[in-house]
């Protein structure tokens, strides 16, 4: 009986040293979490790690501007940061980044090539990254990955779309290189919508938000976010619907909230997905100016001086 319990106690011991192993050792097993597994670029999958300057983990196709969530809605004007993984021994090799934008299909003959840098490794993840700058609304950036043990014409490995598929990832050590398979996104327009004002109130009820635009053109709606030492969160379950979607004189806009945090953004959500981000503005602190005749009315009575910030 003693034996059979002191063995008990040397399991329980075991399982717990273990868990304190797992836990200490966590972000390092970060990319053991991921969805995605094995060589390949999965758009809009998270990459599995937090690279500098990123503060959140980015998706493999990333909008450069957008450091602190995944997204991969590329916006005109806007670099897109892409990232690849291999599970082959990647030392002494390099990664090369072929992308058009002039409707051809890239390959180690045609394109605008780039030589990616490494970025993460994690048994048997190798992770490596490269940028496709900035380009025009409406422009389709296509773009595929080769390895190389030196020059990208020597190039023996291929990660691309499928033929049918630009999205989906594919490896390949044998290929055609006119079999039309890359990887490609379209750039969206930035959302035209003018932030004219913002303020963000305590009262007894709550913080009391209000924000005016001076225009908006394809606005679904806003979201408001908190920030805090804990990180970001959602002020609103649902997301404040636009007044006109599309408009050429001032909108106003309230949202009475339970909210903490020592910083707020606003985000307006375009009817294309696209996401376009304000702030931070601070409590009791006021951006820009209310367009309007009278101030504008806070709840008990309250009228607030306008500054410009």
């Amino acid at each position: 009986m003693i034996g059979q319990l002191s063995n008990k106690i040397l399991q329980g011991a075991a399982v717990l040293f273990l868990a304190v192993i797992i836990t200490a050792l966590s972000p390092f097993w970060a990319l053991a979490a991921t969805n995605w597994s094995g060589p390949g670029h999965f758009q809009t999958e998270a990459v599995g790690f937090t690279p500098s300057p990123y503060t959140a983990q980015p998706n493999f196709l990333q909008n450069s501007a957008t450091t602190d969530a995944a997204d991969s809605a590329i916006v005109e004007s806007t670099a897109a940061d892409v990232w690849v993984n291999f599970t082959t021994d990647t030392t002494g090799r390099t990664i090369y980044l072929v992308y058009t934008t002039d409707g051809s299909a890239p390959d180690k003959a045609n394109g605008t090539v780039v030589t990616a840098t490494f970025a993460n490794y994690t048994a048997p993840n190798s992770i490596w990254t490269a940028s496709i700058p900035g380009q025009a609304a409406d422009t389709i950036v296509k773009y595929v990955f080769y390895i190389s043990d030196g020059a990208l014409a020597s190039g023996w490995g291929r990660i691309s779309g499928t033929p049918a598929d630009h999205a989906v990832s594919q490896y390949q050590t044998s290929w055609s290189e006119d079999d039309g398979a890359y990887f490609e996104y379209t750039v969206s327009p930035t959302l035209a919508v003018t932030l004219s004002w913002f303020r963000a109130a305590q009262t007894a009820d709550g913080v009391h938000f209000a924000w005016q635009t001076a225009t908006e053109s394809g606005v679904a709606g806003f979201r408001l976010l908190s920030e805090s030492a804990a990180g970001r969160e959602q002020i609103d379950a649902d997301m404040t619907p636009s007044r006109m979607i599309d408009s050429l004189t001032p909108q106003t806009y309230t949202l009475l909230a339970e909210a903490t945090g020592e910083r707020f953004y606003l985000q307006q959500v375009g009817i294309n997905g696209v996401v376009e981000e304000f702030g931070p503005f601070g409590l009791d602190e006021e951006f820009g100016s209310y367009m309007s005749a009278s101030p504008f009315a806070w709840p008990n009575n309250q009228f607030m001086p306008l500054f410009m910030r």
